[in-house]
């Protein structure tokens, strides 16, 4: 009884091996998009998605929308309200997170690149939620 335990139990670390072994598929990153930039340049970035630049060694990501305050569509505000979202320059090895804000902060220089925020979408509307995987943001990077 005792060699029929030990051969299964040998038999089943051996699968456990031989599917380990098993060479992982790559599976292409939908949110990576490979770009050339041409400084100064209009970019449109959807959430959670990385442009790449290979010739310059360069990535810009959409990490997050970090506040949504505007003014719904459908209502009657004081104040026009702001977006603010957050940002990944990758310069070679180096990440540079950033903040880009609709009010606040719409410009900012990081990694030695300007960068100013143009716009956000989709706009808040009163009688629609938001789904933030709809975001996209718009903005110039320049040099």
């Amino acid at each position: 009884m005792k060699n029929m335990v030990f051969c299964l139990y040998l038999f089943a670390s051996l699968l456990l091996v031989v599917a380990c072994a098993k060479e992982k598929e790559t599976i292409p990153d939908k949110s990576l998009k490979v770009v050339q930039l041409l400084l100064p340049d209009t970019l449109t970035l959807t959430y959670q998605t990385t442009l790449v630049d290979e010739t310059n060694n360069l990535s810009l990501t959409f990490d997050s929308v970090l506040s949504e305050s505007r003014c719904p569509v459908g209502v009657v505000c004081c104040w026009q309200g702001n977006v603010a979202v957050k940002l990944t320059l990758k310069k070679g090895t180096i990440e540079y997170p950033f903040i880009l804000d609709s009010y606040f902060l719409p410009d900012t220089t990081v990694g030695g690149y300007d960068f100013h925020f143009l716009d956000a979408t989709p706009y808040p509307d009163i009688n629609k939620p938001m789904d933030v995987s709809e975001y996209q943001v718009q903005l110039v990077m320049g040099q």
